[in-house]
Formats: structure tokens, sequence, C-alpha cells
């Protein structure tokens, strides 16, 4: 086939048909935002809508909320009295652990004879009163308590010999290491 159409007019007719294409895509691309923009206004305006409801709502529930304050109050003093608690309950040292711990450490041959502890007294010196069958027995057992890591420091106040049985009663004064019982409790 021959082509009659001058070059000039090959080079109008294309582009005629690209300039239909193009106005094609232009107007698709028109619809394309006109419909975005469509959707975000009806978006906004139902998230309006829905927000005054939510606010008429809020000031409808407002004296129903307001019944409610002193327990919600009372809600809060509760939790926090909780909080307390738990950090009172980890940072204590249980008694019967510090008799546990003396008992293990004290060689076999002295007993406890007294020891006074209280909560107010937890954090002073602590006087243990024990009975050995000698002298070295008692300065072994001030000894075993100044290595453990449960007590602080151990002195030897007082070794007296008791006349009736030819035992011995030393005095020792000795601090608890809570830390350390805190972290046996821990550690269960």
């Amino acid at each position: 086939m021959i082509n009659l159409m001058s070059r000039e007019g090959i080079k109008e007719l294309q582009a005629a048909r690209d300039n239909t294409l193009l106005s094609r895509y232009n107007t698709a691309l028109f619809i394309a935002i006109g419909i975005i923009v469509a959707s975000v206004a009806f978006g906004y305006v139902a998230l309006s809508l829905q927000e005054d409801n939510y606010r008429d709502i809020v000031v409808a529930q407002a004296p129903e909320k307001a019944k409610y304050e002193d327990d919600l109050a009372a809600a809060k003093a509760y939790s926090e009295d909780l909080k307390t608690a738990k950090t009172i309950l980890k940072n204590e040292v249980m008694f019967s652990d510090v008799l546990i711990q003396i008992a293990k450490i004290l060689p076999g041959d002295a007993t406890l004879s007294t020891i006074s502890i209280t909560s107010a007294t937890i954090t002073q010196p602590l006087e243990l009163s024990i009975t050995t069958s000698s002298y070295d027995a008692a300065v072994n057992a001030k000894d075993r308590v100044q290595k453990s890591e449960y007590f602080k420091g151990a002195k030897l106040l007082t070794v007296s010999r008791n006349g009736e049985t030819d035992d011995f009663t030393a005095v020792i004064v000795t601090s608890i290491n809570a830390e350390a019982f805190i972290q046996l409790k821990a550690g269960r």
C-alpha cells in the first residue's frame, strides 16, 4: 500500500492521537482526584458528626460519672497502698530467716540462749547470747558470724563461765545485712 499522506500530515495525525490519549489520562486523573477529595471530605464530615455525638454522650454521662468519683479516688488510694505494701514486703527481712541463718552459722557445740529482735530493732546492732563448751568455741562462733554474708561485723562483747555447768556464755554483737536477706528471699 502506498502512503499518499505527507510527512507533516502523518506527524499531525500522530500528535492528534497523542493529544487525545493525554486528554483521556487528564480526565481520568481529575476524576480520581475528585473521588479522593470527596472521600476525604465525606470522612471528615462523618468523623465530625461522630465526635459531636461522643461529646454529647460524655456530657450526658457526667452526672453518672460524678457518682463514682469517690469510688475511683478510693481505688487509686488502694492501688497506692498496694504499691507501698509490695515495696515493704519486697524489702522485708523475715525473723525466721534470721534465726535459720544463725542456726546454720553457729558451730555444733554452740547454742543460742537469747536473742532480742523486733521490727524496730532490725536495723540496730543485734546481741546474740550463746552457750558454748569452751572459750575457743565462743571465739569460733564469733568468727563464723563475722564471716557470714548475712551479718555485718561481729564483736565478742563478753565471755563468762557458768560455775554450775562449766559452760561458757558469750555475747556476740553484730548487725543484720538486710540486702543479703532480701536476695535470699528473692532466690526462693
